[in-house]
């Protein structure tokens, strides 16, 4: 029992430095914002006004993640981070550069183990393919905290494997949200696959399938699978 209590208290200590690390990722994000009437990775002229050095993005408002084969600076996650740092807003050396980062280099290390923050544009409900980790965004853009692959994943990987478990994260957004897992302003989702039985480890759907148009699922709790977070970005 000792252990398991111990264990639990860990899990929840690293819980509560995501919201704290969320919210100082969400201010400097707003003061960038204030600042440049841009978000990082997207703002259309960093190479100006940031370091001639930065890779501009496209300038639409969402935070894109592109392929690799996409090029250097298609993806605005990628250079989310960099774009922050060159505006002295967030602590921390990123790599970005004629290649793509491996997500070591382009993203801060979350709490728990291989697990990073990335920023990106949601996926929304109905979108292909189905059940990957869609979400009923009241924002356009997300802060994800998931876990990678191995060190080389590329900024596509979308840091996709789960890592918290369910009940934790049942725990998470009912205190601080609406407790639905595709709503409100925290999301929990299955690890980042186009699997159609992935989608049933962290969810609970109500209708019983592997399918949900509405954002009404909820966790599976009472079982020993995981979750990835969502955290809506909302910038005024």
């Amino acid at each position: 029992v000792g252990v398991t209590v111990g264990e639990n208290f860990i899990v929840r200590s690293k819980m509560q430095k995501i919201i704290q690390e969320v919210s100082i990722i969400t201010n400097a994000t707003q003061n960038f914002y204030q600042i440049y009437k841009a978000l990082p990775g997207d703002i259309s002229n960093a190479s100006n006004v940031l370091d001639s050095s930065a890779l501009n993005g496209d300038g639409n408002g969402l935070v894109s993640n592109q392929a690799d084969s996409a090029g250097p600076g298609s993806s605005e996650t990628g250079t989310f981070f960099k774009h922050l740092a060159y505006a002295e807003l967030y602590p921390g050396s990123f790599t970005v550069g004629n290649v793509l980062p491996t997500v070591t280099e382009m993203a801060p290390d979350g709490p728990f183990s291989l697990t990073k923050y990335i920023i990106t544009q949601y996926t929304p409900l109905n979108s292909s393919p189905v059940n990957r980790n869609q979400i009923a965004g009241t924002s356009e853009n997300v802060i994800r905290i998931g876990q990678y692959v191995n060190e080389n994943s590329r900024v596509n990987s979308h840091v996709g494997n789960a890592f918290l478990p369910v009940n934790e994260m049942a725990k998470l957004d009912e205190k601080y949200d609406d407790g639905v897992a595709r709503a409100g302003v925290i999301s929990g989702h299955n690890k980042y696959s186009a699997a159609a039985t992935d989608a049933i480890e962290c969810l609970s759907f109500p209708s019983g399938t592997t399918s949900d148009s509405s954002g009404a699922a909820f966790y599976n709790t009472g079982s020993d699978f995981l979750c990835n977070i969502s955290f809506n970005l909302e910038i005024e």
